[in-house]
């Protein structure tokens, strides 16, 4: 089941993340740290509920953060390739500690510190904002 977090109407400004991760503890660490520095947050348990919610394109999402591995039809490096083909340049940023992975545009190891995770979010919006702008 999908979790909203943060959506201010007023505010337009905020970069929303989609976070995807089996862990309610761990989405839940990530979403809280998101919203205190600024983000919206949506939250899915599943790469398979993620490519749904992705490609029925109800809410406008900047990044999506997704944890290796991934039980479900889609696991991880299946949903990143479906990103990459169906959502074009939307960044993800995947959580791993696998050391191969070839395939993922951009990693975070794990176990990692939410703090730095977030640095990492904002940081790659602002290469991607950089790079489309």
């Amino acid at each position: 089941m999908a979790r909203i977090y943060s959506f201010p109407r007023k505010d337009k400004t905020r970069h929303t993340v989609l976070v995807v991760d089996q862990e309610s503890g761990v989405r839940d660490a990530l979403c809280d740290a998101l919203i205190e520095t600024g983000f919206n947050a949506f939250t899915v348990s599943s790469a398979d509920e993620a490519a749904r919610m992705l490609d029925r394109g109800v809410l406008a999402i900047d990044l999506v953060f997704c944890d290796t591995p991934m039980a479900g039809i889609l696991d991880t490096a299946a949903f990143a390739s479906w990103v990459k083909e169906n959502k074009g340049g939307l960044p993800i940023i995947i959580a791993s500690d696998d050391s191969d992975m070839a395939w993922a545009a951009e990693i975070i190891r794990k176990p990692y510190d939410v703090p730095l995770a977030v640095r990492r979010i904002r940081a790659t919006l602002e290469r991607h904002a950089q790079r489309t702008a």
